[in-house]
């Protein structure tokens, strides 16, 4: 497993759901963290749980001062609109994945 951080694809994006790991609803920030297992995506997870791991395993999963530079970097989804999106992906069933990833490099 491993969790990758993720802007909102579209401000709409931004919907209660259920953390993967501790299953309390929560809500979501623009950055958000994805849990992967097996390279498939499992689901979401809450800030409190990711931050937990990134303080016990650093060097796994990300850490709250990666957090911090990720909210400070992208405080807004990836695209404004629909249209936005839709010219973004044309068909293309990873450049929504692709263009949310958060890259702290």
């Amino acid at each position: 497993m491993r969790i990758e951080l993720q802007r909102a694809v579209i401000h709409g994006d931004l919907h209660p759901r259920d953390c993967a790991i501790c299953e309390r609803h929560f809500e979501p920030g623009v950055v958000q963290s994805l849990m992967i297992g097996d390279e498939v995506r499992e689901g979401y997870v809450c800030r409190e749980c990711a931050l937990n791991l990134g303080r016990q395993n650093p060097w796994k999963f990300p850490t709250p001062e990666e957090y911090e530079e990720a909210d400070r970097r992208y405080p807004s989804s990836t695209f404004t609109t629909e249209e936005e999106y839709d010219a973004a992906v044309k068909g293309d069933p990873h450049a929504e994945y692709r263009a949310s990833l958060v890259s702290l490099a």
